[in-house]
């Protein structure tokens, strides 16, 4: 008799907002007010001996496309299987996309992964937005002197409550 192990793992992907566009493959026309979702999986039998507990999957994320085909929505570079799937039968769209860290990362085109006669195709563009630069785009880096105390301190000894000076980097 055989026996296995679970191994915990823990997701390290990091999230980032991209535009996700969605027309028409064949025309090229921007499907508007259509809903998808996105749906992370893991299959965690990967042999009979190992059995993987995944501890950190991204939760399910549901958008609707603008009048011009695009939502932006906030996507993880999910390890595993990352899914784009339409289904508005009513309109007559039925899709679905695997989506891999790499096009969510620096974007593309992908295709659909089960074309259907019976609906038209569609194309999935996937287009990150520029991170912020976190020092110099209004967002200040972590203070040097930050430290696990209670109630305000000078930033710099001597100066006034909540003022500091200009802090200076080598270069």
């Amino acid at each position: 008799m055989t026996s296995g192990c679970v191994i915990p793992t823990v997701s390290l992907h990091s999230f980032r907002d991209v535009t996700v566009r969605l027309t028409e493959a064949d025309s090229g026309k921007p499907v508007g007010s259509l809903p998808f979702r996105v749906d992370y999986e893991y299959y965690p039998a990967d042999s009979p001996i190992v059995y993987h507990l995944e501890l950190r999957t991204p939760r399910e994320v549901q958008a609707t496309t603008d009048q011009n085909g695009e939502a932006v929505i906030k996507l993880a570079d999910y390890a595993w299987t990352t899914l784009l799937e339409v289904n508005d039968k009513e309109r007559g769209y039925d899709s679905l996309f695997i989506l891999n860290k790499q096009a969510i990362r620096k974007g593309g085109v992908v295709e659909d992964h089960y074309r259907s006669d019976k609906y038209p195709r569609l194309r999935l563009e996937l287009h990150p937005l520029k991170r912020p630069n976190r020092v110099g785009g209004g967002i200040s880096p972590p203070a040097s002197h930050t430290t696990g105390h209670a109630g305000p301190r000078p930033a710099v000894p001597g100066s006034p409550c909540g003022r500091s000076s200009t802090l200076s980097l080598p270069r």
